[in-house]
């Protein structure tokens, strides 16, 4: 017992003094990004220069931080880093792209980063590379952002899921053609339609049954871990 509290102080003085830095060149505004006519730059941060914010913490997708000369500015918050390792950082943000989004895509990636149903629905056409007309093709933000690290960790979760789970090889048809069949696992239904928007969950004497909501009138129901109704 000792050595678990011993361990989550040491856990939580780290997470407390992880520096947040610059995780490339930044310009600090007056006004929340993206800059405008007018828009005045504050402060220029480099590469890698620690970050002092407002509140301790960004909010959505804008940070406010003091700057050296104790001004109140503006960043936005994909610009910063709390990772040990600022080159993976700075290599990752580029690779994501950040630096192309407009204004649409930002609002859009805060509604879509944390969320694994959307995430997934991006990730599931990666992983069983499926071809998709970005203009035209739902998600429409998926060409935008399959290169950020969420999308890319969903990706290799579905491989990964997929490789476990030894299907069989009409099975594995299934899965990469977005289908979901009765007496399939909860795994199954993962790697094929992604994760639900909402899990609703009742333990009975015969065990558990889960109700997956996937919208738009779209129900899978387990029991015990395998479907056994599907709802469309």
């Amino acid at each position: 017992m000792k050595r678990i509290v011993l361990f989550l102080l040491i856990l939580n003085s780290q997470l407390a003094n992880a520096e947040t830095r610059a995780v490339t060149d930044i310009k600090a505004y007056n006004f929340p990004p993206p800059a405008s006519s007018v828009h005045k730059v504050i402060y220029q941060y480099k590469k890698g220069e620690s970050l002092k914010l407002k509140y301790g913490a960004c909010v959505s997708s804008h940070c406010q931080v003091i700057t050296p000369s104790g001004e109140v500015a503006w960043i936005l918050e994909f610009q910063t880093t709390s990772n040990s390792d600022l080159e993976q950082a700075h290599q990752d943000y580029l690779k994501a792209g950040f630096e192309q989004w407009d204004e649409i895509y930002i609002s859009v990636w805060y509604s879509v980063k944390d969320n694994k149903n959307k995430l997934d629905s991006c990730a599931l056409k990666l992983a069983h590379e499926v071809k998709f007309d970005s203009s035209r093709d739902w998600p429409a933000f998926c060409n935008t952002f399959k290169n950020t690290n969420q999308v890319q960790e969903r990706v290799e979760f579905i491989e990964n899921t997929i490789a476990n789970l030894h299907l069989t090889p009409n099975e594995l048809e299934k899965v990469k053609s977005g289908k979901v069949w009765i007496g399939a696992s909860d795994k199954a239904v993962l790697v094929s339609w992604g994760s639900p928007e909402d899990i609703n969950s009742t333990i009975t004497s015969h065990g558990r049954r889960e109700q997956w909501v996937y919208g738009r009138g779209t129900y899978v129901y387990l029991t015990n871990g395998f479907v056994s109704a599907i709802q469309n």
